[in-house]
């Protein structure tokens, strides 16, 4: 699945970053392989676009694909990108994030601030966003098995990144 996003995608991605990809053996998922890719590849489109362009020869796009302590599969893509406040991060978490009717950049693939997240979540129970700018290290997690034992939609936001997979690098 990796492999075949970073197929997709590579040509965009080797004009705005380097590429780094360690990709570790992980168990068998339940997963649509076509829908689990065009999640990577959503993934890589975005941290493509937080690479600054007059930065090209320093941009890096780092995925890992592993384990959490759980054994669960996990894929982390990382970027050195300009990085978002703690404000930023917690908009663009949030459901339904952006106005259809606002203009925006002809790169901006969202219209309802829905498409990454409803994508993620067909695919998996867990979104991890950590953000760094500044100096300030910020996270914000969607856990579809939170929501449905607190029964509601809440953003989860913990003040340490301790427990976050694929962090300490």
């Amino acid at each position: 699945v990796c492999k075949d996003a970073f197929d997709l995608v590579g040509n965009q991605l080797r004009h705005k970053a380097r590429l780094s990809v360690d990709l570790a053996p992980v168990p068998p998922i339940a997963a649509d392989a076509r829908k689990l890719s065009q999640v990577v590849i959503n993934l890589l489109v975005n941290a493509a676009q937080a690479c600054p362009p007059q930065r090209s020869g320093q941009n890096e796009v780092v995925v890992s694909l592993g384990t959490n302590e759980a054994g669960d599969a996990v894929i982390a893509i990382r970027d050195n990108g300009a990085g978002m406040s703690r404000a930023q991060l917690l908009e663009a978490m949030r459901l339904g994030s952006s106005d259809p009717r606002a203009p925006r950049p002809q790169t901006d693939l969202g219209r309802f601030g829905l498409g990454m997240k409803t994508a993620s979540f067909s695919q998996c129970r867990r979104m991890t966003v950590v953000a760094r700018q500044g100096g300030d290290t910020c996270v914000a997690i969607w856990d579809l098995d939170h929501v449905e034992h607190e029964n509601r939609w809440e953003l989860l936001t913990p003040s340490s990144t301790d427990a976050i997979p694929f962090i300490e690098k």
